[in-house]
């Protein structure tokens, strides 16, 4: 059998998976993009990787609680009532929330494996895994997963640029050699420098908020839920979602004010364009901005921002800080009345995992009707000044 080879022209690029592209050379070296972009490239495909099994995880513990805690059971977890209980149904429910626990124990290593998978490829995996599992261990939470995983998608891809061996011989370095020293300089890196530095770092973080009260959190919500709403889906909002699973998968702080600044600004405008007539007495959107709310509205209840976008572009300079001070508005509410959300679910399902849902639900009702009015007045205000035509929104 002929093998082919990968020419010159041709080479395996870090982060596509399951492709071979075409990529243009020079100096003898793959062309790549500047190293931010290489950054941002492994950590969006750890974060990609890594969240479907926070949220099947998740899910699985959400409902098995909530069934338990329906029955006035608060002991689910215990093995030594449920694992060998006679009821069939309560020993499945124990482990639902046993394996969705263990899910929730494979977060990290998922994380920095892919991570590093995403800056070079499948020589990353065993190496980033096991930074992640010892950054578990370790305490190191999320941070520390993240620094080890791209640590190791460089240091992988090094390694294999200055490895020389001959094609014949290609299986013993990237099965042996690569993963073998990058796995040893990982445990080193890990036991060392990383764990202690990052898993001090957790410690004084939650000892700081400890310290802080309700205003520490509080202000955490109201940045967390004012970035989330900023652009809607674009990098601000990636860096609000990256900062906020972060703090959640450490247990530090949870996912309210992230999820609430997802929804807000599709359900609070979608509402403006169904209430409008109650409100001010007249339509003040146009035919096709009313079939654009409704869809933003039911989008916002699946969890997706983006519906609100056309409504941004419209008219930026308005639109944008009210569903910012919107959404902070919302997350305060929810967080001084006590709600807390842990799973990344921002759909209307997912609401009864929230503790103190009904909490949630007055944040996002406060939230929305904000928005909804502000939106009303403001555009019947320039309808009536002549600066607003309906007919160029039909």
């Amino acid at each position: 059998r002929i093998r082919p080879r990968l020419t010159d022209e041709f080479r395996w690029t870090p982060g596509k998976t399951g492709q071979v592209q075409a990529q243009a050379r020079s100096g003898g070296k793959a062309a790549r993009p500047p190293l931010g972009k290489q950054i941002k490239q492994g950590v969006f495909t750890g974060i990609s990787y890594m969240i479907p099994a926070v949220v099947a995880g998740g899910t699985m513990m959400g409902v098995s609680g909530l069934i338990a805690v329906s029955n006035g059971i608060d002991n689910i977890n215990d093995p030594s009532i449920w694992a060998h209980h006679p009821n069939l149904f309560w020993v499945v429910v124990h482990y639902f929330n046993t394996t969705g626990s263990l899910l929730f124990d494979v977060m990290f290593p998922f994380f920095a494996g892919f991570t590093a998978f995403g800056l070079a490829n499948r020589q990353g995996l065993v190496p980033g895994f096991l930074g992640g599992l010892l950054s578990t261990k370790l305490g190191a939470g999320f941070f520390g997963a993240l620094i080890i995983g791209l640590f190791v998608g460089f240091f992988v891809r090094w390694l294999d640029e200055k490895i020389k061996i001959s094609e014949t011989y290609i299986s013993i370095k990237t099965v042996l050699l690569v993963p073998v020293i990058a796995s040893a300089v990982v445990v080193v890196l890990m036991m060392f420098v990383i764990g202690p530095v990052f898993g001090q770092l957790n410690i004084s973080l939650r000892e700081w908020l400890a310290g802080t009260g309700q205003a520490g959190p509080l202000m955490y919500a109201a940045l967390i839920a004012g970035a989330m709403a900023f652009d809607l889906g674009g990098p601000v909002n990636k860096a609000a979602l990256t900062i906020a699973l972060a703090f959640a998968l450490d247990k530090v702080l949870p996912l309210t004010s992230c999820m609430i600044g997802i929804v807000m600004p599709p359900i609070g405008i979608g509402v403006a364009t169904m209430i409008d007539k109650w409100v001010v007495r007249k339509q003040v959107y146009g035919d096709n901005f009313r079939q654009l709310g409704k869809t933003a509205l039911v989008l916002g209840m699946l969890g997706i921002s983006e519906g609100a976008i056309p409504f941004a572009l419209a008219d930026p300079l308005f639109v944008v800080p009210v569903n910012v001070i919107g959404s902070i508005l919302a997350a305060g509410v929810a967080e001084v009345l006590g709600a807390q959300m842990w799973l990344p679910l921002a759909a209307v399902w997912a609401w009864p995992f929230v503790t103190n849902a009904w909490a949630y639900v007055i944040g996002i009702l406060a939230g929305t009707a904000f928005i909804a009015l502000l939106n009303i007045y403001y555009r019947n205000y320039r309808i009536n000044r002549g600066t607003l035509s309906l007919d160029e929104e039909q």
